[in-house]
């Protein structure tokens, strides 16, 4: 609201090497427009058309990617698509298309996450797949256009358990271009506590498994995994959450909490609290 209002020509592109609009969803197998105004129609530009005019004309050297998936798209989808070999390569191939006709250089792919909420087991390999069909098809189509090849990158979790339950480190290494990790969201009003939301290292007093909830060890851990440092990308809020204390003369990190903090009058959303 207000102030805070954003749209694609609030971006300054001058700050990046890459920009990630945030989120396409699928139809079936294959992508498709979450809002609808993403697209243009007879009467408006749409927002795709915006982000990409916006770039371009600031940072013509950056990198446009569209990310499917994300929290809300959950695992279902994916799950579905992954399932057969068919599914995959009806994905890949229609991406190439979709990202093509509207002007994106690549593709993020935003399962949270594979063999999670819903999703099984066989799906930890199942993304591998996905990963290698995708660049392989995205390589195909550059051999045979002269294009530039389609980047593709992904977006991970940062809890140790979520890491060894969806992903084959190495094996997707190999295929992205780089890797989103999301050290962010690793506390919140969820909890009975407060908690940095993304700190850099943990505190002396915290449990050894909270110990584990920082960006440090998050990072250092995809590495002793296997994925190559300089494709590892650090996730960066820029955003506060805030909680509402049990006891207001009990305050800092780890003080008691009971749910998030007021919304204020900008974001307005319950989802991060106050502002």
């Amino acid at each position: 609201q207000g102030k805070a209002k954003f749209f694609p020509e609030s971006i300054n592109a001058k700050l990046c090497t890459h920009v990630i609009y945030s989120f396409a969803k699928m139809n079936g197998n294959k992508l498709h427009p979450f809002e609808w105004n993403d697209d243009d129609t007879d009467w408006s530009k749409g927002m795709y058309t915006r982000f990409h005019q916006q770039v371009r004309s600031t940072n013509p050297k950056a990198k446009t990617l569209l990310a499917v998936g994300g929290w809300n798209m959950g695992s279902a989808p994916f799950t579905k698509m992954v399932a057969t070999k068919a599914g995959r390569e009806e994905f890949c191939h229609t991406s190439i298309d979709f990202l093509r006709r509207r002007n994106f250089d690549g593709l993020d792919l935003d399962w949270e996450y594979p063999a999670n909420r819903g999703s099984p087991p066989v799906d930890r390999e199942r993304f591998v797949l996905l990963c290698k069909d995708c660049r392989l098809a995205f390589e195909r189509e550059a051999r045979e256009t002269g294009k530039n090849r389609l980047l593709l990158t992904a977006a991970v979790g940062a809890g140790v358990d979520t890491i060894n339950s969806a992903y084959d480190v190495p094996a997707m290494s190999k295929y992205l271009d780089f890797i989103n990790v999301m050290t962010y969201d690793l506390h919140g009003q969820w909890e009975k506590e407060t908690g940095h939301q993304s700190a850099l290292y943990p505190r002396a007093d915290e449990s050894e498994k909270n110990k584990m909830l920082t960006v440090s060890y998050a990072m250092n851990y995809y590495h002793s995994k296997g994925a190559p440092k300089e494709k590892l990308v650090v996730g960066i809020p820029t955003y506060g959450r805030s909680f509402q204390l049990v006891n207001p003369a009990q305050t800092g990190p780890g003080a008691a909490a009971r749910g998030g903090g007021q919304a204020g009058p900008r974001s307005g959303g319950p989802r991060y609290g106050g502002e």
